[in-house]
């Protein structure tokens, strides 16, 4: 047991009294005699507090009770990071003090490395020729290190003395088919099995922690809850951990002579909600960049929110890039959306006014906007975005999928743990009914639409995410959805082609939007004659009505432009295919609030709705293609 105590104040010492959540849980498990083994996920790379980083606090709050912490890495070996790492008042040590020098009065002098190689590890990881005589340095093979790490463990005079850190673990044990596997790897998996649950290794009181980033990155069986080992998940920091930090790194520039960093149109706590999702080391670059950019010409010096959110942006796209895309919102939000007056006052009633007053429990946080396509559903979610406030994200499901066995359920799950963390945050999944998301998928035997199904459930209903993450949910065909998934849904709201007055304000937007002008009778005319023309059919019919303007030398639309565009441009969906869509989504939608107004008495008559769907399905002969089951 370490009898060393140093009372003496130092940064170090104060950052170390700060315990995280996830240290208080080991300790936990631990003095419960709970386990002795755990794995350690999450942010392990990031900072605990102040500038202490996650090893490193843990490091040197486990040298509090052991003698000796030993530390793994496939590409550096075995090291002993603390002999290395002075306060001030530890310059004048004495060989015995050093950790490596007890571990080998453990190891004792008759112990060998199994199947010795000369070759293997004859240059250390500073590139530095290694001593015969270390073994610690020369154990470098995971199958020699772990023989030498389970020695000490097991050592008769090591109880409740050595603790083991096997860092980035992925490296050792990733998730194969054992089947496959060769025989060294299956014999580091077995041996780290094996610690898990052998009941003499518990006994000895020795703590082993096994670290990655992201848990579904190491070998089921390690991850079972059958295998001995303990989860722990390293989480990102809250809104009250980021303020604390930015506070302290502040002054900790005004202790080391460093001009402050200014915030230019935010405060710290605006810096601290935007930010919700990264790590403390991508907060203090956001600050470093204010200090930076006017230096560059690029702006004034300081933290702005275009800054902050640029970079978290960069952030966001470098991590998630194949799975999701950042959902850029509109420039003015409900401005910027035409033919949607019904849609628009439910969101302030149902979104934004709860949000507003602080009634997270009364937010709609979880719906589905059904109807013909081309109706708007993406700009409506881009400018939720820019009314709330939020970041957005679109899912991209066919990068998700992946054609190795459980890569598709670990790439969905990273991402929904990562929405989490993002919180507050717009999730936007277009075309929902083409993916495995909408169904379970047992019909077809498919394990994975199973498991992804499950786990967008799971996302989908749980109360801890209402109001801080908001899950939008697109498609033409609600009837294709699983019913599991669509009770989970607040609200299923028609987004129908919009009515005369709606397609003269889209008009009015799309030609402001493209740069256009156009005379008022112009305007009226596409908005008369574009009956059951979706908004993205009408923003077609602008581009070509400002092109016959240009091919003339015009820039505004006249009423020959709109005439020729409205001759040359047929709507990609029929009338009759049209109208079908929009009786599916009345049929679909779960709430007469939610329902168009001039649908509900429609909406009221389900018989009837059901019988006008049937005729329509014969009009259109066997309409839309249906999914089967074999």
């Amino acid at each position: 047991m370490n009898t060393e105590a140093h009372t003496e104040t130092t940064p170090m010492n104060s950052a170390l009294s700060m315990v995280p959540g996830w240290y208080q849980k080991f300790k936990e498990m631990y003095i419960s005699s709970a386990g002795t083994c755990f794995l350690l996920c999450g942010d392990i790379h990031g900072i605990a507090a102040r500038d202490v980083s996650q090893l490193l606090f843990l490091q040197r709050s486990l040298s509090s009770k052991f003698d000796i912490v030993v530390s793994y890495h496939r590409a550096a070996g075995i090291s002993f990071p603390l002999d290395d790492f002075f306060d001030d008042h530890e310059r004048e040590r004495t060989p015995e003090t050093f950790m490596r020098e007890r571990a080998k009065a453990l190891l004792g002098p008759t112990f060998r490395l199994p199947q010795e190689d000369p070759y293997a590890a004859a240059v250390d990881a500073a590139g530095v020729l290694a001593s015969a005589n270390d073994l610690f340095t020369r154990a470098r093979k995971p199958g020699q290190a772990l023989s030498l790490l389970e020695r000490l463990l097991r050592a008769e005079d090591a109880k409740d003395r050595v603790a083991v850190i096997i860092d980035c673990t992925d490296y050792l044990c990733p998730p194969a088919n054992k089947a496959s596997m060769a025989p060294d790897a299956l014999d580091v998996l077995a041996t780290l099995q094996y610690w898990g649950n052998d009941r003499t290794l518990m006994a000895q009181g020795n703590p082993v922690f096994l670290l990655t980033r992201r848990l579904s990155d190491i070998h089921e069986d390690l991850r079972d809850s059958d295998s001995g080992y303990k989860t722990i998940s390293i989480e990102l920091p809250d809104e009250r951990a980021r303020i604390s930090h930015i506070a302290w790194y502040q002054q900790y520039r005004m202790q080391k002579a460093l001009p402050a960093i200014p915030f230019v149109d935010l405060t710290i706590a605006d810096v601290a909600r935007m930010t919700a999702g990264i790590g403390l080391h991508d907060v203090e670059d956001i600050l470093l960049l204010g200090t930076l950019e006017e230096r560059e010409g690029q702006g004034p010096m300081g933290v702005t929110q275009s800054r902050v959110k640029s970079y978290k942006d960069d952030i966001i796209t470098a991590k998630y890039s194949e799975i999701a895309t950042m959902l850029e919102p509109l420039p003015n939000g409900f401005a910027d959306l035409g033919g949607m007056d019904h849609l628009l006052e439910l969101t302030r009633e149902n979104i934004i006014v709860p949000m507003r007053e602080g009634r997270r429990q009364d937010v709609l946080s979880r719906f589905l906007l059904a109807g013909p396509p081309g109706t708007g559903k993406t700009y409506y979610a881009q400018a939720l975005a820019r009314e709330i406030g939020f970041s957005a994200l679109s899912l991209n499901m066919e990068n998700i999928l992946d054609k190795w066995v459980g890569t598709s359920e670990r790439n969905l799950n990273e991402f929904f743990k990562f929405a989490r963390a993002l919180a507050p945050v717009l999730i936007f999944l277009d075309e929902a009914d083409q993916t495995d998301l909408s169904r379970r998928g047992n019909a077809s035997g498919n394990a994975t639409s199973a498991n992804l199904f499950g786990s967008m459930l799971r996302f989908a209903g749980d109360p801890a995410l209402r109001g801080r993450v908001i899950l939008v949910l697109a498609s033409n065909r609600p009837d294709a959805f699983d019913p599991a998934l669509l009770r989970r849904m607040d609200a299923i709201i028609p987004v129908l082609l919009a009515n005369e007055d709606g397609r003269l304000h889209i008009i009015e937007k799309q030609v402001q939007a493209q740069g256009a002008m156009i005379d008022p009778l112009a305007a009226q005319l596409l908005a008369k004659q574009t009956e059951q023309y979706s908004a993205s059919d009408l923003a077609a019919l602008v581009r070509e009505a400002r092109w016959q303007a240009a091919s003339r030398g015009s820039m505004q639309i006249e009423r020959n432009d709109a005439e020729s565009a409205r001759a040359n441009l047929r709507p990609p969906v029929t009338r009759e295919m049209a109208d079908w869509f929009t009786l599916k989504a009345i049929d679909a939608c779960n709430n007469l609030r939610f329902c168009p107004p001039e649908y509900a008495p429609m909406w009221r008559n389900r018989g009837a709705l059901h019988e006008t769907i049937k005729e329509k399905e014969k009009t259109i002969q066997t309409g839309p293609r249906q999914s089967r089951t074999l």
